[in-house]
């Protein structure tokens, strides 16, 4: 990592929305060849930062410069002309197009060279592929694609527009642990030819794993900047929270009553229409707390959907207590007590 003026800046950065200000005041610099953390809780304002500083977002006050240069980026494609790339927790790629297609849709955005001819494109793509692990078929539809190949087709875009300041927002949320390393890997290999990083998280381990440096955002408001050699996950626990963190809580044992949720046999599709649970059957007791485990992406999101009446089950019986819910609205289930809390 080289030690020179940063190649992005924020000074008093200031984003509202109504009353609500989710950037307060926020000063952030990204030096070149670096991965910079932005660490904080959810609501922290660690995304909206990231949108503003891409074009997605209008500020309300302060200045974005890129090499010293002070820049007026209001779209996401004013943001890609000027060298930004942004990968956000929710992709933004075209279903129904091939890999290759979407990333011909961005060929006049190039900031190196303008790469027109769909041959060209491919073997652009091929060689990015192999010097970054990001495999991906250039002929797949993206809708045939898992998450986390469809996470490899937004950072291709990004490398393929020239962007040399790339965003990643939660980009860890939807991946397993063997994809996230994966993915630590090509991010490393990117900051080492120079490219400068801003990642986006929660999660302290993932800020330790692979940070040079950590801004801790809370309440919209930077509350410190530290080289990760300086820095503990208990303080960095500590500066996002605001007080001291408990690791080992002692929980009493509870009084285990009545079955309050039973699921017997359910199955359900996803959005697509392919099976997200089959034959899930479990019971909740009253005083119990039951954890379900998963990669995301795994059918915790239909479960949840099912047993709270948002979205119908192929098979299958709900119960809560010893009323059968299976095919009643969301307004029924919540008058027995159930809240769905996403």
């Amino acid at each position: 990592m080289q030690e020179e003026g940063p190649v992005l800046q924020t000074k008093g950065l200031v984003k509202r929305f109504g009353s609500l200000v989710a950037v307060n005041d926020v000063d952030f610099e990204l030096r070149k060849g670096e991965i910079h953390a932005l660490l904080g809780e959810n609501g922290a304002g660690k995304s909206t930062l990231c949108n503003v500083i891409y074009g997605y977002y209008k500020p309300e006050g302060g200045q974005v410069l890129i090499k010293g240069k002070e820049v007026k980026i209001t779209s996401p494609k004013e943001g890609m002309r000027a060298g930004i790339g942004m990968v956000h927790q929710e992709l933004m790629l075209i279903p129904n197009l091939s890999v290759l297609q979407n990333l011909s849709l961005t060929t006049d955005l190039n900031v190196v060279r303008p790469i027109l001819e769909f041959g060209e494109i491919k073997s652009h793509l091929l060689a990015m592929e192999e010097t970054y692990g990001l495999n991906v078929d250039p002929e797949a539809l993206v809708e045939d694609l898992s998450v986390g190949e469809r996470q490899r087709v937004e950072i291709l875009k990004c490398l393929f527009i020239g962007a040399d300041i790339l965003l990643f927002d939660e980009p860890t949320s939807f991946l397993s642990e063997i994809e996230s390393e994966k993915l630590f890997v090509s991010l490393k290999r990117m900051a080492s030819e120079g490219r400068s990083i801003v990642f986006v998280t929660h999660h302290i381990d993932e800020v330790m794993a692979i940070a040079d440096r950590i801004t801790v955002m809370k309440l919209g408001k930077v509350v410190a900047t530290r080289m990760k050699t300086e820095v503990t996950q208990d303080q960095l626990a500590m500066l996002i929270v605001g007080r001291e963190v408990l690791y080992n809580v002692k929980k009493e044992p509870s009084e285990i009553g009545n079955v309050a949720l039973k699921l017997d046999a359910v199955s359900a599709d996803n959005d697509l229409g392919t099976p997200a649970i089959r034959d899930v059957s479990f019971e909740l007791r009253a005083g119990e707390i039951l954890g379900v485990a998963g990669v995301s992406g795994n059918g915790q999101r239909e479960l949840d959907e099912v047993i709270t009446g948002m979205r119908k089950s192929k098979s299958g019986k709900v119960f809560l207590g010893d009323r059968d819910v299976t095919h009643e609205p969301p307004d029924e289930v919540r008058s027995e007590g159930v809240a769905h809390v996403c």
